[in-house]
C-alpha cells in the first residue's frame, strides 16, 4: 500500500484550474495553441481549429512542421527554430504558404515548449496593399501634373506636396512647414483671411468641392494669381480625414485677358454730318 492522498487532493485542486484555463483559452477570439520542444502539438483551441483549416485530430499529437511540411523553412518556421533557441517571446507577422494567409503572432517560450497566440490578417493586408498601390498611382499622377499638387492630413495635421511646389513656386520641401502653414504662410496678405477663412468652413460644412482665387507669394517675392481646387476624403465614419487640392497658375492668362480689354478698340463717336446749305 502507498499513501497518495496528498497527490489526490493536490489533483483535484488542479483540475478546476485546469479546466478554467481551457475554458479562458477556448474563449478567447485569437488561435491559440501550445508546442512542445519538438513541435509536437500539446493542446490546439477550437479557434485555432478553424484557422489552421485543421481538425484536433489532425494536430493533437503531431509534430507541426510533419502538419505543415510546406512550411519548413519558411518564415514561421524559422522564428518557432529562433524563438525556442533563445527563448525570448516574439510578436511577428508572417505568411504561411500552406494556406496562402498572412497571420500576426505572438510567441511565449517555456520549459514545456511554446505558447503561440495568433489570427488571420489577410483581410487587412490585402487592404493595405492596395492602399499603398493608390498612394503609388496618387504619387505618380502628382508628378506628372503641371499643377502644384497638395495632400493635407487632417487627422495628423500634415501637409505633403509635389515637385510642382518646387518648380511652379521657388520653394524646396527643407524650406516649407510640416503643417498647412505651408501653404497660409504664403498667402497673399490682402487675401489670407478670406480664403483661410473659406477652406476651414468648406471643412466643417463638409463639403465635398472646394475652389478659391487668390495671389500666392513665390520664394523670390514675385506674386502669382492661382485657382485652387480641393476635395475632401472621408473615413467610414464620416468624417473628413484628406483634404487633396491643386493650385493653378493663372497669372498669364490673366494678363493676357487684361492686355486683350486694354487693345479692343472703343467705338468712335460718330457726329451727325450738318446738312448741306443750299442757297437760294
Amino acid at each position: 500500500m502507498q499513501d497518495i492522498h496528498h497527490r489526490i487532493v493536490v489533483q483535484r485542486q488542479a483540475d478546476p484550474l485546469a479546466a478554467r484555463l481551457a475554458f479562458t483559452l477556448e474563449s478567447i477570439s485569437e488561435g491559440f495553441v501550445l508546442v512542445d520542444g519538438n513541435g509536437v502539438f500539446s493542446f490546439v483551441s477550437d479557434r485555432a481549429t478553424r484557422l489552421l483549416q485543421r481538425s484536433r485530430e489532425e494536430l493533437l499529437g503531431k509534430v507541426a512542421w510533419e502538419v505543415f511540411a510546406d512550411a519548413v523553412q519558411q518564415e514561421a518556421h524559422l522564428i518557432y527554430l529562433r524563438a525556442m533557441e533563445i527563448g525570448e517571446a516574439a510578436e511577428f507577422e508572417f505568411y504561411f504558404p500552406p494556406l496562402a494567409a498572412w497571420f500576426d503572432a505572438r510567441a511565449y517560450p517555456s520549459q514545456e515548449g511554446l505558447a503561440v497566440y495568433f489570427r488571420d490578417v489577410t483581410e487587412r493586408r490585402i487592404v493595405q496593399g492596395r492602399l499603398r498601390e493608390s498612394n503609388e498611382r496618387f504619387r505618380i499622377v502628382a508628378r506628372a501634373t503641371a499643377d502644384v499638387i497638395g495632400d493635407w492630413d487632417l487627422v495628423h495635421s500634415t501637409l505633403w506636396w509635389n515637385d510642382g511646389m518646387e518648380a511652379q513656386f521657388g520653394y524646396l520641401p527643407s524650406e516649407l512647414e510640416p503643417g498647412r502653414e505651408s501653404w497660409t504662410n504664403r498667402i497673399h496678405p490682402d487675401d489670407h483671411d478670406r480664403v483661410v477663412h473659406g477652406i476651414d468652413a468648406a471643412v466643417a460644412r463638409r463639403d465635398e468641392y472646394w475652389q478659391e482665387q487668390y495671389r500666392f507669394m513665390r520664394k523670390d517675392g514675385r506674386v502669382l494669381n492661382v485657382v485652387d481646387r480641393g476635395y475632401l476624403i472621408f473615413a467610414e465614419s464620416g468624417e473628413p480625414i484628406r483634404f487633396v487640392g491643386g493650385m493653378t497658375d493663372i497669372t498669364q492668362r490673366r494678363r493676357g485677358s487684361a492686355s486683350t480689354i486694354s487693345c479692343t478698340p472703343r467705338s468712335a463717336s460718330v457726329r451727325p454730318r450738318p446738312s448741306p446749305s443750299h442757297s437760294r
